[in-house]
């Protein structure tokens, strides 16, 4: 028998680790950017590895963009980088996970991270009933609600839209608060206001972002009629007549 020494040695590795196992980010609007970042960790060298190593992610939800402050790390490879997302208005919300992969050689690692991607604050606005009849002449109040979502809690200022002459709409309180802010709206159709439907827009602007939403209240008005069934009599002394007055 000849005996054979047989030596067994360790590939060279690295890890990769990242500071955060969830993130969580905002669409975009046009006064902010939505950002959040993570930083990515390149490190416990072992067995003599000493190569750089290049970093991507993958897996990210539609509408948001990934930007490394170095998308390398030259050898032996240790080092960090921070990954920075960035998401569009439009970008899809929900709950996903992306991968980011870093390679060193024929050494491949990756870690999952999970994103949680919320709509932009914004706001509502509604009329307390959205249709309404009256008569010319008449007075009709509206209570108008904001509503915030997803952290959204400034200030909205109400107006409404192009009115035709004979109509005219008041607000109590024109500035509200978007958050949960209500105000009393008056209608006031002119006793000579022909009769018809007369949608109303009620607009809420955010001043700072310029952001719109709108309501409408769909107002109908009537007029009143009279008619009479006879509108002149012919009468002997001591006769007596009658006629109908219809309203």
């Amino acid at each position: 028998r000849i005996p054979i020494a047989v030596q067994v040695t360790v590939a060279p590795a690295f890890s990769l680790t990242a500071s955060a196992a969830v993130l969580t980010l905002r669409q975009s609007t046009a006064l902010t950017v939505g950002t959040t970042s993570v930083t990515l960790t390149s490190g416990s060298l072992t067995n003599g590895f000493n190569l750089p190593v290049a970093f991507t992610v993958s897996g990210l939800p539609v509408g948001v963009t990934a930007a490394f402050s170095s998308a390398s790390l030259v050898a032996p490879g240790s080092g960090s980088t921070v990954l920075t997302l960035t998401a569009a208005a439009t970008a899809t919300t929900g709950v996903s996970t992306f991968t980011v992969t870093a390679v060193g050689g024929t050494i491949t690692r990756g870690t999952n991270v999970q994103l949680i991607l919320t709509a932009a604050p914004t706001f509502s606005v509604a009329v307390s009933v959205p249709g309404y009849n009256m008569l010319a002449g008449g007075v009709l109040t509206e209570t108008i609600s904001a509503k915030g979502s997803y952290g959204y809690n400034s200030n909205i200022q109400l107006s409404a839209g192009i009115l035709p002459t004979g109509l005219a709409v008041s607000f109590l309180n024109s500035t509200i608060n978007g958050f949960n802010g209500t105000t009393t709206m008056t209608i006031q159709p002119a006793a000579t206001l022909a009769a018809g439907a007369y949608p109303i827009t009620i607009t809420a602007t955010d001043p700072v972002t310029t952001a719109t939403q709108t309501a409408v209240l769909n107002l109908v008005v009537g007029n009143y009629t009279t008619t009479v069934s006879a509108t002149s009599f012919t009468l002997a002394p001591g006769a007596s007549a009658s006629a109908v007055i219809t309203t």
